[in-house]
């Protein structure tokens, strides 16, 4: 089922690029073909109708503001452009749909709107801002040659990360971010300081990460550390030195691709939002995030923590290293009668737990089990699959005497007795 929207391109004067979510019916806006991330919404572009559909106001859901919000910054014509096309959807009864891809944590004064921001912070965000996704290059296909390599278990996971690391104190100004984020004061002021100040320590978190996660034994780390933005593919003047910026990018691809966790940190500079989080998803690296008071693209359907780990909280509370979560047996959640074929278990040295909680399924369902059996207290919950009935197998299909047999193994094929073979 297709989302109606409605936009205007009236709205806009001569030469004003339109906003990027209106690429799949009016076209993509000019781009300079040397540069490096040009083309990131040209799949967007070719495929955006299949899920988008363009109809008149009073037959669409929603009416989206034809231009990008920060074009209306120091432009009143453009502002008195957005409040007549918001008094139009008004009449008709629509909500207005804005884009704002800024480090910006400008308001948009306008009624009834639902506002899509590359740059927006939990505390101080609104009911109705949502973070907006980042578009970018398929790394796997420009980088990999369409395939992604699979990482091999190490006796210590990488951590990778290649940039520009900050500095490991904060600022003056960033002193008086924890002032306003601790103190009293008038609420309004306080708010309005807190917009304005959200998310500017994000590079003194950065580096206190690198230095922390470089002194750690746990882990192995691979960066690769610059002395400037972009590595200095940017130059005082504000041109980019595109083969500088594009040998970068490769670096920073093979980065991503070489590690098994990717230190992200979220809410630099300004902004709230971070491409790295999303490339280092992009090419199936987990991100090790690290929260300046930001928020994840589509967190209204996915959890913060499902997609990541995470280190502190924007208060500076570190993660609890324990999380009490409500558990039930196997025994409980499937009821008498129940059909179930296959149960692997990945447990963490809680299989004889497990087991015991599943007596009654093993003995009524007979389903295959597959055991990863983590320490000895772990192994000794083989004795519920022996009680059972089953008979215990290698991973080589060579199967296990009861008695000779008890040398813990880490994988376990159990079967059920009389199992075709």
């Amino acid at each position: 089922m297709k989302l109606k929207i409605y936009s205007d391109r009236s709205f806009l004067p001569p030469g004003m690029p339109h906003a990027h979510m209106l690429y799949p019916f009016w076209g993509k806006n000019p781009e300079d073909p040397g540069d490096p991330d040009s083309g990131r919404f040209d799949r967007y572009a070719q495929s955006g109708k299949g899920s988008l559909d363009m109809v008149a106001l009073k037959e669409s859901v929603a009416a989206v503001y034809p231009a990008d919000w920060i074009h209306t910054i120091g432009n009143p014509a453009m502002r008195e452009s957005a409040k007549r096309f918001a008094a139009q959807a008004a009449d008709a009864g629509r909500p207005v749909v804005v884009f704002f891809w800024a480090d910006s944590n400008q308001r948009i004064p306008l009624e009834n709107t639902v506002v899509f921001r590359s740059t927006l912070h939990r505390s101080t965000r609104d009911p109705n801002e949502f973070m907006m996704p980042e578009f970018s290059h398929d790394f796997a296909r420009l980088y990999c040659g369409g395939n992604l390599p699979l990482r091999s278990k190490r006796p210590k996971p990488v951590v990778g990360f290649a940039g520009f690391p900050g500095r490991v104190r904060p600022t003056v100004r960033e002193l008086v971010r924890i002032v306003v984020r601790t103190g009293g004061g008038i609420p309004w002021v306080r708010r309005r300081l807190q917009r304005r100040l959200a998310g500017i320590s994000g590079h003194v978190v950065r580096a206190r990460a690198l230095r922390n996660l470089s002194r750690s034994a746990a882990v192995a780390t691979q960066f690769v550390l610059r002395d400037s933005f972009l590595a200095g593919a940017l130059r005082p003047d504000g041109t980019v030195d595109r083969a500088r910026r594009e040998k970068t990018r490769a670096e920073f691809a093979r980065n991503l691709v070489e590690s098994d966790y990717v230190l992200c940190t979220q809410g630099c500079y300004a902004g709230g939002g971070s491409y790295r989080f999303s490339e280092a998803l992009s090419c199936g690296r987990i991100p090790v995030m690290v929260d300046t008071d930001t928020v994840l693209p589509y967190d209204f359907h996915v959890g913060r923590d499902e997609w990541n780990i995470r280190g502190r909280d924007h208060d500076g509370r570190p993660t609890p290293r324990e999380v009490e979560v409500a558990a039930t047996s196997l025994d409980t959640y499937f009821p008498s009668g129940s059909t179930v074929n296959l149960v692997k278990l990945d447990v963490e040295g809680a299989e004889a737990l497990v087991l015991a909680g599943m007596r009654r399924l093993l003995r009524e369902a007979r389903p295959v089990v597959i055991v990863e059996f983590h320490d000895r207290e772990g192994w000794e919950g083989r004795k519920e699959l022996l009680e059972a009935g089953y008979d215990l197998y290698d991973m080589n299909g060579a199967k296990l005497d009861p008695v000779r047999d008890t040398e813990r193994l880490y994988h376990v094929l159990a079967l059920p007795g009389c199992f075709p073979s």
